[in-house]
């Protein structure tokens, strides 16, 4: 449970992370390590959509993992803009992992350490890679519906700007009938 959102892992993704483990018997700590930043990467990105989303005020229903991508459940957006903002929450929470460790990697490199290295790899450069992938425009990717919010403010801007050219317009109107008085 995250702020009072359930939280469901698939079965498969036990059956997936046991396969691992005995494929990597002779590293058993490296891929628990992988197998566990792969998950920290996945669950982030959900969070991220729900962090958005509730901030918007639509409500979450459930936070679901799977073993190769994750499902934030929530209410359906009012606007395109709102599932645009929504759809880049996660790629963002990705982001917000993914930045200071690979900071991390240029700073100081690779540890000694094999299971570090491995969480250093997922929570960094692969993160950025699948964060990227995520925002191809194709369903059912995130970037089919984040991408469009550039479009939306942009016609929301240009929205505003003929309201105020016409409430300018009613403006000087009223001015110059009294400027005829």
């Amino acid at each position: 449970m995250v702020n009072r959102v359930p939280v469901f892992v698939h079965w498969s993704v036990i059956v997936l992370a046991i396969v691992f483990l005995v494929a990597s018997i002779d590293r058993p700590l490296d891929a628990i390590a992988g197998i566990g930043a792969f998950l920290l990467v996945l669950l982030l990105h959900e969070l991220g959509h729900q962090f958005v989303a509730t901030r918007l005020g639509y409500r979450v229903v459930a936070v679901e993992i799977y073993p190769i991508h994750g499902l934030c459940r929530i209410d359906r957006p009012e606007t395109g803009l709102d599932a645009a903002k929504i759809a880049w929450g996660g790629v963002c929470g990705q982001f917000l992992l993914a930045v200071p460790v690979i900071i991390r990697l240029v700073v100081w490199g690779y540890s000694p350490y094999g299971p570090l290295n491995a969480s250093l790899a997922i929570c960094g450069p692969y993160s950025v890679a699948i964060a990227l992938f995520n925002l191809l425009p194709v369903r059912p990717l995130d970037g089919k519906t984040a991408w469009s919010l550039f479009s939306l403010l942009w016609k929301r801007r240009r929205r505003n700007r003929k309201q105020e050219k016409s409430a300018l317009a009613i403006f000087e109107e009223l001015a110059a009938k009294r400027k005829r008085r």
